[in-house]
């Protein structure tokens, strides 16, 4: 930081040692004997290390110095500048694409510039705009220990941003100590994030400790920052502490088990914030046993955040024990913390109580069907339950499910989410959707897509029809058609074979007749003829096209003789021969 030295200028901006209230009297200890002070030329200004140590407390009074255009001298350096302050601070940027007018250049920016030029840096475009604006926000930008450094300068006196934003800066533990000067001293913001910038131990017990000295930050963010167990002890002395933090964001780090169990210590006794955020932080055992057990006595946090831990039974008993006292708790996210149908009856057994409690989440979690079940029966037994919203993420759910909810919705309002409705006629996971080629395919001629399947399985049409027209009135119905292509073992998935035999049925009178196939199996072979007689590549037809397909979707159900994968596999080298043999073959 700046520092001034007593030989330089007093508090009263009063001349010491160097400084005179006539330009002419300034002169230069290096003076060469002919009248050159050295402060006209940039060049020779040598300030010295002593003001890069500017304590803020005489920023102000440089503010001062600046208002009244008095002089700097610089104690320790072998030059004093004869240039007015005002005119130093208003140098060009470094970043020649920032240009900005003396007027328009607010007091802050202009610490800045000078803080810049003296560390010799560049500027940072989204510092120096967001010292003016309401929101500083520098993401994804690279920050050495100078850059902090300026910018913390800039923001000591800074009265127009309200909240700063640092995401993914590198900033580290080192250059991490500079803002808590500033929390210490600005009284203008309310909202801090500095995330993902691996501030570590030492930056978590500089801020921590700057912030017992703030009573205006609202909201605190510090997500992803390498924060350790032994950094556990300064956020629970702020918590306890600290009496106007209102939000709190730690997810992300190594709290772990001793580190949970001090931060415990601290929500229990901790009567001012409305959300706490640790997921992510290897919790367990007893130190998610703390935190459960702080919710009892913590009578104001309202959305509390513990997803991605390992909570299991210990921390989940304890979360059901407070959860029968706490009625502040409006929002819990406990998902993917380890918890089985057992964990998930001690917590439903918590909430019967609760009247407060209306956001649940606990996806991700080994419940199965038979757990989200009980949820629905523990709802549906005790109504004063004040649940309005489940989110179950991607848990399968039974058609029971389904039945008991819309029940449950016309006594109550509640809303679930929930993943796959199992059903019992349903086909294996694996093969319900459809794939990309499947659905490629259905964009081709459904005819040529059924003569080019029966060609590569060496099947007649005569005898695929005669085999599912087993009333003789040559004609199908098209369940009867799609049941006869599944007993072929044809490779489309149910979605797409409803869809592809309902393309088949050209007239759409709900039957393929024996006719129609017989025409469309005359049209394919003609279309074989005249690709023959073309000099393209095979794969460059609609043909070509289809047989690729089809061979791939047979492949991927390992339905393809391998003759045919060996045809594949070299299919950039097929060419018009390759027709002539498939045209035989159909023959």
């Amino acid at each position: 930081m700046f520092d001034y030295d007593d030989g330089g200028v007093d508090s009263c901006g009063g001349d010491k040692k160097a400084v005179n209230d006539d330009d002419d009297d300034d002169v230069n200890e290096n003076d060469d004997g002919n009248g050159d002070s050295g402060g006209d030329d940039d060049s020779e200004l040598n300030y010295g290390p002593t003001f890069l140590k500017l304590s803020f407390t005489s920023i102000f009074i440089l503010d001062q110095l600046v208002e009244h255009k008095l002089y700097l001298a610089v104690a320790g350096s072998k030059a004093v500048s004869s240039r007015p302050c005002l005119g130093y601070m208003t140098r060009p940027l470094p970043d020649e694409d920032i240009d900005c007018p003396v007027d328009d250049t607010e007091l802050s920016q202009k610490y800045y510039l000078m803080a810049c030029k003296e560390m010799k840096i560049a500027s940072i475009r989204n510092v120096f705009e967001g010292l003016v604006k309401e929101k500083m926000t520098c993401k994804g930008i690279v920050m050495l220990k100078d850059d902090v450094k300026a910018c913390n300068i800039a923001l000591v006196g800074n009265s127009n941003c309200e909240a700063i934003e640092f995401d993914g800066n590198e900033i580290g533990p080192d250059a991490g100590k500079y803002f808590s000067d500033v929390l210490e001293r600005n009284i203008y913001l309310t909202e801090i994030r500095i995330t993902w910038n691996s501030l570590g131990c030492e930056g978590a017990e500089a801020i921590c400790k700057s912030l017992l000295k703030n009573h205006n930050v609202r909201i605190l963010d510090l997500t992803g920052n390498q924060f350790t167990e032994e950094s556990g002890k300064y956020f629970k002395e702020l918590m306890i502490e600290n009496s106007a933090l209102n939000e709190l964001y730690l997810g992300h780090n190594y709290f772990r088990e001793q580190g949970g169990e001090l931060l415990g210590e601290g929500l229990e006794q901790n009567d001012f914030l409305r959300v706490f955020d640790v997921s992510w932080n290897h919790l367990r055992l007893k130190g998610a046993q703390a935190i459960g057990k702080a919710l009892e006595n913590n009578i104001n946090l309202e959305v509390l955040n513990v997803a991605w831990n390992g909570f299991y039974i210990h921390g989940v008993s304890c979360i059901s024990t407070s959860l029968a006292k706490n009625q502040a708790l409006t929002d819990l996210d406990i998902s993917c913390n380890r918890l089985s149908e057992v964990c998930l009856a001690q917590l439903l057994k918590g909430l019967e109580k609760n009247t407060a409690l209306k956001k649940l989440k606990i996806s991700r979690n080994h419940i199965t069907d038979t757990g989200v079940m009980a949820v629905l029966n523990q709802l549906q037994k005790h109504p004063t339950i004040g649940l309005n919203y489940i989110d179950l993420g991607d848990q399968h759910v039974k058609e029971e499910f389904v039945s008991l909810l819309k029940e449950l919705q016309q006594t109550r309002q509640i809303d679930i989410q929930y993943g796959m409705v199992w059903t019992k006629d349903r086909e294996p996971i694996g093969k319900q959707d459809q794939t990309e080629d499947e659905l490629a395919l259905l964009n081709e001629n459904p005819h040529y897509v059924l003569m080019e399947f029966m060609r590569l399985q060496k099947l007649r049409l005569v005898d695929l029809f005669h085999q599912m027209d087993t009333d003789k009135s040559k004609g199908i119905s098209v369940m009867e058609f799609q049941e006869g292509l599944k007993v072929m073992n044809i490779p489309l998935k149910t979605k797409t074979l409803e869809k592809f035999v309902k393309a088949c049925d050209t007239d759409k009178n709900g039957e393929i007749d024996y006719i129609e196939l017989v025409e469309a199996n005359k049209k394919f072979k003609e279309e074989i003829r005249r690709v023959a007689k073309l000099n393209i590549p095979l794969e460059k037809t609609d043909l070509g096209r289809i047989q690729k397909l089809l061979r791939k979707i047979m492949l991927n159900c390992r339905g393809v003789p391998h003759n045919t994968v060996q045809a594949t596999e070299s299919s950039d080298k097929t060419t018009v021969e390759t027709s002539d043999t498939g045209n035989k073959s159909v023959e």
